[in-house]
């Protein structure tokens, strides 16, 4: 502990090496230490709390001399050094002096991607993984173990519910595609294939045909499963094909993260979400009434536009977000949903 120097995030660390400054946006900085949103600096109470912590192992040690300052969007962050510049192109070309932003990582980036840095919005990030964020009006009322509480890059509080599995079990079923184009003849584009299965799933029935996606790849703490077991499972009833094939991995994906937010933060701590969605019909190709749900294809491309929506988390349940079967909407990124 004697030859430690400071404590940052892998953005910080590059920043340092480009800037010569140990400073760190927020929403990075909030993954090391707690927050408080009325300073947008680490948690004055929790810091002194911590401290008597480490005084009691480590006399001397100062947690806050540890940690990088902390910026919100659009404060000053340093400049480019003659050193940093070097490090970045040691041809030369590219001179000192450019100003830079705080450093942050990828949730802030998918925050501001979709638009969800207000309170009452939120945004789903798929990837390897995945994770949903609600940004908070007030600090939780209690500790809710499926989350972790981050900030935006201006410093708003969001609750965040992170899970190990997101669209990989999609993207081996898109590899299997992939191969089987070739082996007919056609070519090896992969981008082609997610394509073409990302506009099948938008045909598939509300309620994948009656298909489950089952695509643990690991284990998973928000679920209690120790190991993955990925599954596809139907009935004999249930309506193979590859629009409900899609739909049905596609959906399973966007809902690993459900528990987290189905839990106890709406329930009890008041969490809320403004939701715009559209409406997705079932239907038949021909026009025909789909098996379930009693509705026929409208004659204007399958959607009913909902407008508007001021509702609360429960809310944001009823009407369709992170759910799929019969009267489920069709959701996008954003929990300002929207489906173009």
């Amino acid at each position: 502990m004697k030859d430690l120097a400071f404590v940052t995030t892998l953005a910080g660390y590059v920043h340092w090496k480009v800037s010569g400054q140990k400073v760190l946006g927020v929403g990075d900085a909030s993954g090391m230490f707690p927050i408080d949103p009325a300073t947008r600096d680490y948690d004055a109470a929790m810091l002194a709390r911590f401290q008597g912590l480490v005084d009691a192992r480590h006399p001397g040690l100062d947690v806050a001399g540890l940690l990088p300052r902390v910026l919100v969007a659009g404060q000053e962050a340093g400049t480019l050094t003659a050193e940093g510049a070097a490090l970045l192109d040691p041809s030369g070309a590219l001179q000192a002096g450019t100003p830079l932003a705080p450093a942050e990582g990828d949730a802030g980036t998918g925050m501001v991607a979709t638009n969800a840095v207000a309170p009452r919005t939120g945004n789903i990030s798929a990837g390897t993984s995945i994770f949903a964020m609600v940004v908070l009006e007030k600090p939780l009322e209690s500790v809710h173990e499926e989350l972790d509480i981050v900030t935006t890059p201006a410093g708003d509080l969001v609750a965040m519910v992170h899970c190990n599995n997101g669209a990989s079990e999609l993207g081996t079923w898109a590899q299997v595609f992939t191969e089987f184009a070739t082996a007919v003849g056609g070519k090896d584009d992969s981008g082609a294939v997610f394509g073409a299965l990302f506009a099948a799933a938008l045909e598939g029935e509300a309620d994948g045909g009656g298909l489950l996606a089952y695509n643990y790849l690991s284990g998973e703490p928000i679920t209690g499963l120790e190991e993955g077991r990925p599954l596809v499972v139907r009935t004999p009833g249930s309506r193979l094909t590859l629009a409900n094939f899609m739909r049905t991995q596609a959906l399973r994906g966007l809902r690993h993260p459900e528990p987290g937010h189905e839990g106890a933060p709406r329930r009890r701590s008041g969490a809320r979400l403004d939701v715009r969605a559209r409406r997705h019909v079932p239907h038949r190709r021909g026009g025909a009434a789909p098996a379930r749900g009693g509705h026929r294809r409208p004659r204007h491309g399958g959607r009913h536009r909902l407008g508007r929506r001021r509702v609360g988390h429960r809310g944001a349940r009823r009407a369709g977000a992170f759910r799929s079967g019969p009267g489920a909407r069709c959701v996008s990124g954003a929990a300002r949903l929207r489906r173009g």
